[in-house]
């Protein structure tokens, strides 16, 4: 039982976070550490994935 109320605690925290959006410094630092990787591989392979460069482009992600 005790482990249910904790288990509703945390989807009730979690979905209020995401309702306010909330940012965590530690998530957005690996989010943009990762976007800098996924620019690269999309820059090398943008001829076997133009579809998907094109997509990237449009977002404004390649900047």
């Amino acid at each position: 039982e005790e482990k249910k109320e904790e288990a509703f605690e945390l989807g009730r925290k979690l979905a209020l976070d995401i309702k306010e959006k909330k940012a965590y410094p530690q998530q957005l630092e690996v989010i943009e550490e990762n976007k800098i990787v996924f620019r690269q591989i999309m820059e090398l392979r943008k001829k076997d994935w133009e579809e998907e460069y094109l997509y990237w482009q449009t977002k404004g992600w390649l900047k």
